[in-house]
């Protein structure tokens, strides 16, 4: 004997929430962006959606002129249920990461860009039912990519 499991239509469900987002230039070029958003979400006869967090947070601070553009981002999510695997669910614990980027326009056709993934070099942990049963732990390190953009016309 042996069980099979496979995704497949649902009964339906019901996801309310809120989202909450704001923009705003302070002064001089500096500016901030951020976003918060709610979401309960709840298949009809119980059970979690899959990938749902209930809460997720993204704030940006910015600076931008003619010469610069530069970025840092903090992004939360807080933990979710990702599928059913081996007949057990799967979860992954909250993430949270810090990014930056920024660009240089060296004329008003090339510019060089940089970008920072991950600068506190979080890991994604997913785990069985309960945190103390580990599954995956994804160690992906922080990225750093350098760039360049050119515009030939227009």
């Amino acid at each position: 004997l042996f069980d099979v499991n496979r995704r497949s239509n649902g009964p339906g469900g019901r996801n309310q929430g809120v989202e909450i987002q704001a923009s705003r230039t302070l002064f001089g070029g500096f500016g901030v962006n951020a976003n918060y958003t709610y979401s309960d979400a709840n298949i009809k006869g119980g059970g979690q959606v899959p990938g749902n967090s209930k809460h997720s947070l993204n704030v940006s601070g910015y600076y931008e002129d003619d010469l610069l553009s530069a970025r840092l981002s903090y992004n939360y999510r807080s933990a979710f249920f990702i599928t059913v695997d081996r007949a057990a669910p799967l979860n992954q614990e909250a993430t949270e990461s810090l990014d930056a980027s920024a660009s240089i326009n060296l004329t008003e056709n090339i510019a060089l860009t940089a970008d920072a993934i991950n600068l506190t070099n979080e890991k994604i942990v997913q785990f069985s039912g309960t945190p103390d049963r580990p599954r995956g732990v994804y160690d992906n390190g922080r990225q750093f990519y350098l760039g360049a953009r050119f515009r030939f016309w227009g």
